[in-house]
């Protein structure tokens, strides 16, 4: 669209966004994009580590993919063969059913998922999460844990509290 003079408020309530930062908050994708960052940084070290990347919720599914994608490119310049990735839907309210399907899916695909990464967005209290601990360490997959974020009320002892029982990245 072409405008001979710059449009008023009206109008532009019409128009498809075309600046694609009008209207998001981009200090907020700026400090996203550190965390995402800084979490692949502790991470880079033990990308061949891994061999599954399991993403707990649907909020922990970009910064899986983003590892994915790190771990993926530095696997190929050691000719190692791209991380698997299994996403699980959790979340803070995980019902007997679900946590019952994911034990019986985690368990199915057991012995190819060798050593994980569980990797979440948030975690605020630890309790969500203690239910995929609960899930793995039943099953006895070895596991570390990396999270874009920990609340300050929820540290490493607190997660280990919850079941924890390996590295925490964050």
């Amino acid at each position: 669209m072409e405008f001979r003079e710059k449009p008023n408020t009206e109008v532009k309530k019409e128009l498809p966004v075309v600046n694609l930062s009008e209207g998001i908050e981009t200090s907020l994708i700026k400090e996203l994009a550190f965390d995402m960052f800084k979490l692949a940084r502790s991470l880079k070290e033990r990308a061949s580590v891994y061999d599954t990347i399991i993403s707990d919720d649907a909020s922990g599914r970009s910064v899986s993919l983003f590892l994915k994608e790190v771990f993926d490119g530095l696997r190929k310049k050691d000719g190692i063969p791209p991380i698997q990735i299994r996403f699980i839907a959790s979340g803070r309210f995980i019902s007997e059913d679900k946590t019952k399907n994911i034990k019986e899916y985690l368990g199915k695909n057991k012995n190819i998922l060798g050593r994980a990464l569980l990797v979440t967005e948030y975690i605020e209290t630890g309790k969500s999460i203690a239910k995929v601990f609960e899930i793995l360490n039943s099953l006895q997959i070895d596991y570390d844990l990396a999270a874009l974020k920990v609340s300050s009320i929820s540290g490493e002892e607190e997660l280990r509290g919850e079941g924890l029982k390996g590295d925490l990245f964050f």
